[in-house]
């Protein structure tokens, strides 16, 4: 009986176990719009690149607090894929990318984060 019971509830710990983490949909550095952007387009991009930075801070620290609590439950649920750091590097080196376009552009420059 117990044997039976176990090996139904296997698939939904499996399932279960594989929501733990999240794929990364890092942005590409370079688009083949790029040469079509203005300055107005390249200041655009590169502020919702820092808010998007901005909300995935806010994931990751909220990811560690659940992390926390999931590793007494259980440690199939830790979020070890690493996604906010991979999204996060791909939006500073998109930014960069920016900054440079901006530069040969000579468009003004884009203003300093608020802290």
């Amino acid at each position: 009986m117990r044997v039976s019971v176990l090996l139904m509830m296997s698939p939904a710990i499996l399932a279960a176990a594989a929501c733990g983490g999240r794929v990364a949909k890092p942005v590409l550095v370079e688009s083949a719009l790029d040469a079509r952007l203005s300055c107005e387009h390249l200041k655009g991009e590169f502020e919702n690149n820092r808010k998007r930075l901005a909300e995935l801070q806010g994931e990751k620290k909220e990811s560690s607090r659940n992390n926390a609590g999931f590793l007494v439950a259980s440690p199939l649920f830790l979020d070890t894929q690493g996604a906010f750091k991979e999204e996060a590097e791909a939006l500073v080196r998109r930014n960069e990318r920016l900054t440079s376009l901006m530069t040969e552009r000579n468009c003004a420059p884009p203003p300093a984060p608020v802290p």
